[in-house]
């Protein structure tokens, strides 16, 4: 998956020692570890990058396990205990998870994805290889349970900061850790209403899916950003949860509709304590009946 959007990091504080008791699974693991897939390890985000620079393999390694050691969700293992999923946190690693491929970079990023185990590890890792430009490549991939897709920047930036540090011979700087946010379970409201089927024995699998997607031009754009918040309190995403609901009322015939509404699960804690900075699998997802 691509990843954009990068954006400096903060600096302000020292780092907290590691934690050594991580809490419960977040929802989004539970709802991930609970489909009880039959290659679960193997469900993983990966990005390749085109280094700008020549990059010192031992420089690296490296900065990699200073980047696991910076954020707790690399280190997660996650195992079926007596009664349900249960996480925790692996020793830090002696060195930084970095294969050296001799040829083509994306295939052994493939076998490195390939043997990931979620209860002995490991979970994410990097290769650093040429690609068919004859140019470096580095590989990078992680267990979504680690990091899900807005962790990606956060680590990227952070890399991009300590590969930068030890290349000339500084400290890396710190990085305040983010808390990690609360129990938050996802609650249903109730029986779903059931929904009109064109064929109710239809293919109901994954691979007979299909994705419709709708763009608006900029000027419908600008007035749902700016004219409907300041005529009415409603935020963007309510606006377009009400259209949907309201066209699909006119196509079912029914009064309600339930949806689950997805998030990047990093809203503000009370307080004020921000959350931009975590790494993890923390996703949210809410069920709603409009």
């Amino acid at each position: 998956e691509a990843v954009g959007g990068r954006e400096a990091i903060g600096t302000e504080a020292p780092q907290a020692p590691p934690s050594l008791s991580p809490p419960a699974l977040s929802p989004a693991q539970r709802r991930f570890l609970a489909r009880d897939l039959p290659q679960a390890h193997h469900w993983n985000r990966a990005v390749m990058l085109a280094p700008a620079r020549p990059l010192d393999p031992g420089v690296l390694s490296r900065a990699l396990l200073l980047l696991a050691e910076r954020h707790d969700a690399l280190r997660l293992r996650f195992r079926h205990g007596p009664q349900d999923w249960e996480r925790s946190l692996a020793p830090a690693p002696e060195a930084g998870p970095l294969t050296l491929a001799e040829g083509d970079v994306t295939e052994a990023a493939a076998r490195m994805q390939a043997g990931f185990d979620l209860a002995e590890g490991p979970l994410w890792g990097a290769v650093l290889g040429t690609g068919a430009d004859g140019g470096q490549r580095l590989a990078v991939a992680a267990h979504r349970l680690l990091a899900d897709a807005a962790s990606w920047r956060v680590l990227l930036d952070d890399l991009e900061a300590i590969l930068a540090a030890l290349e000339a011979g500084e400290t890396p700087p710190p990085r305040p850790r983010a808390p990690l946010p609360p129990e938050t379970p996802d609650a249903p409201p109730g029986d779903a209403a059931p929904f009109p089927l064109d064929d109710p024995e239809g293919s109901n699998l994954e691979r007979d899916a299909r994705t419709h997607l709708l763009a608006l031009d900029a000027e419908t754009t600008a007035r749902l950003l700016h004219e409907a918040p300041a005529a009415f309190p409603v935020a963007p995403q309510e606006a377009l949860a009400a259209a949907l609901a309201l066209a699909l009322a006119e196509h079912t015939g029914a009064p309600a509709l339930d949806l689950e509404l997805e998030g990047h699960g990093r809203d503000a804690l009370p307080g004020g304590r921000g959350l931009g900075g975590a790494v993890g699998g923390l996703t949210s997802c809410r069920s709603v009946r409009l």
